[in-house]
This record gives C-alpha cells, sequence and structure tokens, in this order.
C-alpha cells in the first residue's frame, strides 16, 4: 500500500468519509445521466436503479473508482441491490434536511457512494456530514422509520450538529462514506437541481455462502471460510 493509499483509509476510517475527486469520467457520467433522467421519468427518487440500467455496475466499477472502493473493503466485494440502489434529484427549493443513519450496527459494515451527476455545492444542498459520528452509539436498531438523529435514543449527540460540514462535489466525484455516519442532502436554495446516483457496497461476509439474490459481487470471490463444524 503506497503512502497515498495509507492516507486515504486512515482519512476515511478517522472522519468517516472521502471525496475521490474525478473518479468517473464526463462521458460515463453523461452516459448515467441521461439513462437516470428517462428512469426518474418525473419523479426526484427513484429505486432498482441498476436493475434499469445495468451499465450503472460497469461505469462504478471501472478502475479509478474500483481501486477506491477496493481500498476501503478489500479484494472481495458486493453491491448491495436492498439498500440504497437510487437515483435522486434535488430540486430548487428543496429541504430534505435530517441527519441520519444508512446503517445501524457497527458490526455488519456498509459503505455508502454517492455519484454526483451534476455539480453539488453550498447553494443546490451537496451533502452535509457530522465527521466521526460513524463512532457514536447506536442501539441497533431504528428507532422510527429509520436511523435518525433527532430521535430520542440519540438525545446525546444532537446538540454536535454544529460540527456538521458540507462536502462541495463536482460532476463526475464519488463521495464514499461509512453507513454508520450521520449526513444528510442539504437544502437547496439555487435556481437549479442536482442530481446523483447512490450505491451501497460490502466486504464478502466470508460467513455466508451462497450470495443473496439482493447481493451482488461487484470484484473479486465470494470466498466461504464459515466452520460448519461449529
Amino acid at each position: 500500500m503506497s503512502s497515498a493509499e495509507h492516507r486515504i483509509f486512515e482519512e476515511f476510517r478517522n472522519r468517516g468519509y472521502y471525496l475521490a475527486e474525478q473518479v468517473v469520467s464526463a462521458e460515463d457520467v453523461s452516459l448515467i445521466a441521461y439513462h437516470a433522467t428517462a428512469f426518474l421519468s418525473g419523479t426526484t427518487k427513484r429505486y432498482k436503479a441498476v436493475e434499469a440500467t445495468p451499465s450503472i455496475v460497469d461505469v462504478i466499477t471501472k478502475q479509478k473508482c474500483l481501486e477506491i472502493i477496493k481500498l476501503l473493503c478489500g479484494p472481495n466485494v458486493a453491491l448491495t441491490k436492498n439498500r440504497h440502489n437510487h437515483i435522486s434529484l434535488n430540486e430548487p427549493g428543496h429541504n430534505n434536511a435530517g441527519f441520519h443513519r444508512d446503517h445501524g450496527e457497527w458490526s455488519r459494515g456498509l459503505l455508502s457512494a454517492v455519484l454526483y451527476l451534476e455539480n453539488a455545492d453550498e447553494q443546490n444542498g451537496a451533502t452535509r456530514i457530522i465527521p466521526g459520528s460513524h463512532n457514536w452509539y447506536s442501539p441497533g436498531y431504528a428507532t422510527s422509520d429509520g436511523y435518525w438523529l433527532d430521535d430520542g435514543v440519540y438525545a446525546d449527540y444532537q446538540s454536535r450538529v454544529v460540527n456538521a460540514v458540507t462536502v462541495p462535489a463536482k460532476s463526475g466525484d464519488v463521495l464514499f462514506f461509512d453507513g454508520m455516519i450521520f449526513h444528510e442532502p442539504g437544502e437547496n436554495i439555487s435556481g437549479t437541481s442536482r442530481m446523483s446516483l447512490t450505491l451501497g457496497f460490502h466486504a464478502i461476509d466470508q460467513l455466508m455462502s451462497p450470495l443473496p439474490e439482493q447481493i451482488l459481487l461487484v470484484t473479486g470471490k465470494n470466498i466461504y471460510r464459515g466452520n460448519d463444524l461449529a
């Protein structure tokens, strides 16, 4: 592992997120954006993006992006089709404020990945993150319809919202973050929308075989190392 890779890995583990700049080409962004616009069909969010547009997997696992995914997850990585897997459109005036986690248990990791199909900044609602919040306590279950910071179980942490940072990104950037980190889409106070693709990855579970239907191997092997004599 190079010194640069060490820096990326440690930054991700310490802060809980890493912005990989320009890891998807303009040509590939245009391809996904074209299909995404048709897929949204006038809505602001639709799931099953991978099933609707298989080329997404080809694009997201090209060399530059795949290198970061493997650095953070290891050599054997799966995409989970039943977490994220959606195209989102943050429209002008949209305020989907609400810090939340994508996952509730530290022992079952999730790497969330947001590919920006358009530039994102403070004006049009770039993602906001509370650095280090992936290390906060979790009850291990959803307290309502998700893992929301304003739920009572997280009362001791709510004052730390002041530590949130906005993560501006360019089209073709991918924001990787720990599924346990608290984040939210920012309010769009601009006159333009921004579109993004969100996917979820994790290392292959070496105690599970075969892979469930919702899990798609994207690189490496599905290695099983369970002790069936236990």
